[in-house]
């Protein structure tokens, strides 16, 4: 998974935040994992679904939801997962 993380910084350089320690700068990790699993799943017929869920904002350019959404992977709010899953409070 390593090697899916070092593409995707050296496409969305912004993603790796120099005031972290790499351990905890999650966000390339988290797509890097996605992209992961989409590769492995690319020759079965019917895949899972994989969502990355987020609270960054939709807007930015430099955020994880427009990086997800150049990679054609869905990305949704916490809101938004709750009613995909049907939840109610």
């Amino acid at each position: 998974m390593n090697l899916f993380k070092k593409e995707i910084l050296s496409k969305y350089s912004f993603l790796a935040k120099p005031d972290k320690v790499d351990d905890v700068n999650a966000d390339p990790w988290l797509i890097s994992l996605v992209v992961k699993k989409l590769d492995e799943e690319k020759e079965i017929l019917f895949k899972n679904q994989y969502i990355v869920v987020t609270e960054e904002s939709q807007i930015r350019n430099n955020r994880i939801p427009a990086v997800c959404k150049q990679m054609n992977i869905e990305c949704i709010n916490l809101i938004n997962m709750f009613e995909k899953e049907g939840w109610k409070f």
